[in-house]
């Protein structure tokens, strides 16, 4: 599979930070943009979050904090960090408002 280009990346990371809410998650963020005509996985989510701290100059999250999340001691289900939950919004949202018209990428 070819790696996506810099348009396509920053053209993600509008979409994402247009329907962000400050507290979702990036489950939940994903969950959002399932209803739109380009939906994108958590995954990709989560990849594109990532690039929109880097534009920041933000701390990147823990692997931890991030989406993937641990299963349970039990291998029952899979459970997400409530780290994520606090930042993948708000990551978006600063993103909107500093880099959206700018060329940050």
């Amino acid at each position: 599979m070819q790696r996506p280009t810099a348009d396509i990346i920053r053209a993600d990371c509008k979409r994402i930070a247009t329907v962000a809410e400050l507290s979702d998650s990036l489950v939940r963020i994903a969950a959002r943009l399932a209803d739109t005509d380009t939906p994108l996985s958590t995954q990709q989510v989560t990849r594109r979050v990532a690039a929109m701290e880097r534009d920041l100059g933000l701390e990147p999250a823990a692997p931890s904090c991030r989406g993937a999340g641990r299963p349970r001691r039990d291998g029952s289900e899979r459970t997400y960090n409530r780290a994520d939950q606090r930042r993948a919004g708000a990551v978006a949202r600063r993103w909107l408002r500093f880099c959206g018209e700018g060329d940050c990428l």
